[in-house]
């Protein structure tokens, strides 16, 4: 009979990320700057310093390179954590202890699920950006083109997408402010991953604007009865 093998490690966490947490401007900065450890820890949750380190780890060149090489230093990457714990946005979650060392290692976790920002005045208002409207562009070209629309419709889904955005962004900050300051609601998303969870409150606000604007889906069907005559 063959044994088992044994585990290359054990991790042992004390800290679970929070499901919503709402972020200053200047933390917002933070994971603009460093999404690359966010966004791994987002699909991840658990990750070593030198796991994250193999984040910026540079392609080989020819095979019979054996030197792994890397865009960052580790060095570098612990300051990076440093930063980001002191800034609230990541945690240190337990350690992980190799099976066949004494050492063992931090592990690390976002504080949260789901970080936002809520905007105060018109510069903060992402979907009035201009990354934002060429995004708009490129949604009402691929929408006009798989329903055979006349590309002069584009401008105006254009217009009808923002405002979409626009009521789509309140909904969101409502709904994220209410989770985050309902216990009780917050623990519905407490073990969904954070894919489901944005999948969940994306669903419930294009719902709501469905049924609290029945303007502006009107405006969406003459654009189509226009199309049908």
């Amino acid at each position: 009979m063959v044994s088992p093998k044994k585990p290359l490690y054990n991790d042992f966490i004390t800290e679970k990320p929070l499901v919503i947490l709402k972020i200053t401007a200047e933390q917002r900065n933070l994971l603009k700057e460093h999404s690359t450890i966010l966004r791994a820890l987002a699909k991840n949750t658990y990750l070593s310093v030198k796991e994250i380190h193999k984040l910026y780890k540079v392609p080989l060149e020819k095979k019979e390179e054996k030197k792994e090489k890397f865009t960052k230093s580790m060095k570098t990457i612990y300051r990076y954590m440093e930063l980001l714990e002191d800034s609230g946005l990541v945690k240190v979650a337990g350690f992980r202890k190799p099976s066949d060392s004494r050492m063992s290692e931090k592990l690390y976790c976002r504080t949260a699920n789901i970080f936002f920002f809520k905007e105060k005045d018109e510069k903060d208002q992402y979907w009035k950006s201009e990354e934002f409207k060429q995004l708009y562009r490129l949604i009402a070209k691929i929408f006009c083109k798989n329903n055979h629309l006349s590309l002069d419709l584009q401008k105006k889904i254009e217009n009808l997408i923002e405002l979409f955005s626009e009521k789509q962004a309140h909904y969101l900050n409502r709904h994220l402010e209410q989770i985050e300051q309902n216990l009780e609601l917050a623990n519905e998303f407490k073990e969904l991953p954070i894919m489901d969870i944005k999948r969940v409150i994306t669903d419930v606000t294009i719902y709501e604007i469905i049924f609290n604007h029945p303007d502006l889906i009107s405006q969406f069907q003459k654009l189509r009865s226009k199309f049908e005559s």
